[in-house]
């Protein structure tokens, strides 16, 4: 009996170190995968997308308007009248401002007079011309008088058309250099009009960059004035010679101005599209990293991060085109990659590696 239950209490005390061992590597492993765990990196991934990129070459410029007119007084006279106000729109032919005209009206009505009687003593002396009442030279004199009358009164309507100021534009009154009862003289300058339907910029591109710029290149405009909005418009004419001064050569570009935002004076941010990818792989261009002079970028694949060399291509603000060293459903860090070794744990943070909202940037 003693021996038995000796040997049971034997049997009871390995069991009880067996659990306890058993129990303390469970323990050990679970200690080991919160190591692991704590030693892995964070990063948030995402996959390569697909999109348009764009080549550009980027510029300053200054809006302008290339029918920039401005408008003289043909006649010495007093404004009569407010004459239109700065930033007023016009149509071609409408009145800007007058000048007095009783004098003019005077003048025209003499000179209406006159005419009529020339004109009846020429009927007169057509008559008698025909009855050989009257000699050649007679009837030449009278004829002569007509002709006179008639430029005479021809004149005084020239000199009273001139008392009406008018545009010989559509466009907008950009100055207005007179006011009501100023005395106005021939030469002097009263207005200037613009047309801002359409706006010009000059661009002074380098030589070296020259061959990429064509007429008819898309051009994108910013302006401080409205963030986040962009113009678009169009290379119109490229200079055949550089400036001697700058080595660079003068691109004319035209944009379409609807509702005449953009004015000219405007500083202007331009980007000319020199090259053009319809579906280029891309991925947020903070997934980059450089190795001396290489391109590289982390791929998670299980648990680990592997530093892959990436040939790149186009690169916009957000986004760089991917043209080989990696697959469209590899995994990029896109944070976290700061200070990261190839091989090293990582641990994917959640709610990332969708992909393409985020390599296209929104």
């Amino acid at each position: 009996m003693k021996s038995k239950f000796f040997f049971l209490l034997i049997v009871l005390a390995l069991s009880s170190v067996i659990a306890c061992g058993n129990n303390n590597q469970a323990q050990d492993r679970k200690k080991g995968d919160k190591d692991k765990q704590a030693e892995a990196v964070p990063v948030e991934v995402t996959s390569p997308a697909r999109a348009t990129m764009e080549a550009t070459l980027n510029l300053t410029a200054t809006a302008y308007s290339e029918e920039r007119v401005p408008i003289y007084s043909e006649a010495t006279g007093i404004v009569e009248g407010p004459p239109l106000e700065e930033g007023t729109p016009v149509r071609k032919g409408q009145v800007l401002a007058r000048l007095k005209r009783q004098e003019l009206d005077l003048a025209l009505q003499l000179a209406e007079s006159t005419f009529s009687k020339a004109q009846a003593d020429f009927t007169r002396s057509q008559a008698l011309y025909r009855d050989h009442l009257v000699s050649q030279d007679t009837y030449d004199q009278v004829q002569y008088a007509l002709d006179q009358a008639r430029i005479a009164r021809n004149q005084a309507r020239v000199e009273l058309a001139k008392a009406t100021i008018t545009a010989p534009i559509d466009g907008v009154v950009a100055e207005r250099l007179i006011r009501r009862g100023d005395l106005v003289k021939p030469q002097q300058q009263i207005f200037t009009l613009v047309n801002l339907d359409t706006i010009k910029a000059n661009l002074f591109v380098p030589e070296k960059n020259l061959r990429e710029v064509k007429v008819g290149s898309v051009v994108r405009v910013r302006s401080d004035v409205f963030p986040g909005e962009l113009f678009e418009g169009g290379v119109e004419r490229i200079a055949p010679v550089a400036d001697p001064s700058t080595g660079t050569f003068k691109v004319t570009v035209t944009l379409p101005n609807p509702g005449t935002r953009l004015r000219p004076g405007m500083f202007l941010s331009t980007s000319v599209v020199v090259e053009t990818r319809p579906d280029a792989m891309v991925i947020p261009k903070k997934s980059i990293v450089y190795d001396s002079e290489a391109t590289m970028v982390f791929v998670v694949k299980g648990d680990k991060a592997k530093k892959v060399p990436v040939k790149t291509g186009l690169t916009d603000l957000m986004n760089v085109e991917v043209v080989n060293g990696i697959a469209p459903d590899d995994q990029v860090v896109t944070v976290g990659q700061s200070g990261l070794k190839d091989g090293a744990l990582v641990r994917i943070l959640p709610g990332t590696g969708g992909g393409s909202d985020m390599a296209l940037g929104l």
